[in-house]
C-alpha cells in the first residue's frame, strides 16, 4: 500500500471520526445511551462477522496458540511497571487505582487493529482478533479486583463487582465465538469462498468509524489536565516496556514474520476507554484515567504512528 494513502486512511478511520464522536457528544444533542448502543451493534452486526471472516483467512499454523497468551503478557508487563511505580506517583488509593487500570488497559481494538489492518491489511487484523481473546479473562480476574481493592482502600467501603457471568454470557464477548468459529473453518482447511475478503475490505472501515466515534464522544477534558504531567510515566510504559517485553515473548516462543510485526505494534497501543470506563464503574479517580487515555493517544496519533509507517 502506498506511503500516502496510509496516511490518509490514518486520518479518514482514526482522527476523523474521533474528532467527529467528540464534537457529537459535546453538541449537548445525543446522549451518552447513543454511543453505547452504536458499540453494541458494530460488535454484534459487524465485529463479530469480520473476525470470523478474518480468522477463517489464518494459515492453519498452531503457533497461533500462542497469540492469546501473548494478548496477556502485553498486558502484564506495563501493569506489573505500573504498580511498582503508582505508590511513588500518587498518594491517594483511588488515584493509584486508576492509574494501575491506565497502565494495564490498552486500545488495541479501535487503534490497535486499525494500525495493523493498514500495514498488513487483513491478515494483520486476525492476528488482532487472536490477541485479544483472553481480555475479558484479564479484566475480570484482575482489573476488577484491583479496581476494587483500592476503592476499598481509598473509601474503606466494599465495592462489588459484575458477576463472571454477566461478563461472559453477554453479547459483547460474541467476536470471541466468531475468532473459534473461524479457526475452525482455516484448521478444517474448509475453503473461504472469495466474496467473503472483498467483503471484509468494504465492511472493515464502517466498523472502525463504529468504535472510534465513541471514543472521541468519552473525551473530556476538565479537572484531567491537572494530572497530564503526573501521567506522563505511561509513555515508556506502553511506547517501550509493553512492546519490548512482548517482543521478547514472542521470539522465545518462535514467532515471526507479520505475526511477530503485527503483535508487537498491539502491544504499544495507546490507554484504552476501558480504564475510564472502570474506574468510573468502580468509582475510583476518573480525572487520572482520561489523562491518560488523552495523553497516550495524543502521542501515539502524532509520534508512533509516524514512527511505524517510516519504518514499515
Amino acid at each position: 500500500m502506498d506511503p500516502k494513502l496510509k496516511i490518509a486512511l490514518f486520518f479518514f478511520d482514526l482522527i476523523l471520526p474521533m474528532a467527529f464522536g467528540y464534537a457529537l457528544a459535546h453538541s449537548g444533542r445525543v446522549k451518552k445511551e447513543f454511543f453505547d448502543r452504536m458499540i453494541l451493534v458494530g460488535i454484534i452486526a459487524l465485529g463479530t462477522p469480520l473476525a470470523l471472516i478474518s480468522c477463517w483467512n489464518v494459515q492453519p499454523d498452531w503457533n497461533v496458540i500462542w497469540l492469546p497468551l501473548l494478548g496477556v503478557v502485553m498486558l502484564a508487563a506495563p501493569g506489573f511497571a505500573g504498580l511498582l511505580r503508582a505508590g511513588s506517583k500518587f498518594d491517594h488509593a483511588l488515584e493509584r487505582g486508576s492509574y494501575l487500570l491506565s497502565s494495564i488497559l490498552a486500545n488495541r481494538g479501535a487503534v490497535g487493529s486499525l494500525t495493523v489492518y493498514i500495514l498488513y491489511q487483513e491478515e494483520g487484523y486476525a492476528y488482532y482478533r487472536l490477541v485479544v481473546l483472553l481480555a475479558p479473562v484479564v479484566v475480570y480476574c484482575f482489573c476488577f479486583p484491583v479496581a476494587s481493592y483500592f476503592y476499598a482502600a481509598g473509601t474503606g467501603r466494599e465495592s462489588g463487582r459484575p458477576s463472571l457471568r454477566s461478563l461472559v454470557l453477554n453479547v459483547r464477548q460474541f467476536p470471541a465465538l466468531g475468532v473459534i468459529v473461524g479457526l475452525v473453518l482455516a484448521f478444517s482447511r474448509v475453503p473461504r469462498p472469495e466474496v467473503l475478503g472483498q467483503a471484509f475490505h468494504v465492511a472493515f472501515h464502517p466498523t472502525v468509524w463504529v468504535f472510534v466515534i465513541p471514543v472521541g464522544a468519552s473525551l473530556h477534558l476538565g479537572r484531567m489536565t491537572g494530572y497530564l504531567r503526573r501521567v506522563a510515566e505511561l509513555l515508556p510504559l506502553k511506547f517501550l516496556v509493553a512492546p519490548l517485553a512482548t517482543a521478547a515473548a514472542a521470539w522465545a516462543v518462535g514467532i515471526d514474520g507479520n505475526a511477530f510485526m503485527s503483535v508487537v505494534i498491539l502491544a504499544a497501543s495507546p490507554t484504552a476507554i476501558s480504564a475510564v470506563t472502570t474506574s468510573r464503574l468502580f468509582k475510583l479517580n476518573v480525572d487520572v484515567a482520561m489523562a491518560g487515555l488523552i495523553l497516550t493517544t495524543t502521542v501515539y496519533l502524532a509520534v508512533a504512528i509516524p514512527v511505524l509507517l517510516f519504518l514499515m
